[in-house]
């Protein structure tokens, strides 16, 4: 996991937040801190799983960012159940695009 010092160094001038690919290869880093209690969410969310997914359903993860849920959710479902995963296609500044 890369570490994040986007905002590391003094700036005059704080600009809004921009999810560019600077902030993307941090972003592990960034979540786990930024996120009060975001590894609990994620076994909270193994336990929510096994407790509520239902045969012959579908499960949706909306807006999955790292997919750490979606892995989460993934590895706790039960059979046969379709995991259907949504996110936003986003064009960063630096023309990169997630997918």
């Amino acid at each position: 996991m890369k570490e994040d010092k986007v905002y590391s160094v003094p700036r005059e001038k704080v600009d809004a937040f921009e999810f560019d690919g600077q902030v993307a290869d941090v972003f592990e880093n960034m979540i786990s801190r930024s996120v009060p209690g975001y590894p609990l969410l994620l076994d909270l969310l193994e336990v929510l799983t096994e407790q509520f997914a239902q045969p012959n359903t579908n499960c949706y993860d909306l807006g999955c960012s790292l997919g750490a849920s979606t892995l989460r959710i993934r590895q706790h479902l039960p059979s046969p159940v379709i995991l259907l995963v949504l996110t936003l296609r986003h064009q960063w500044s630096n023309g990169a695009k997630a997918t």
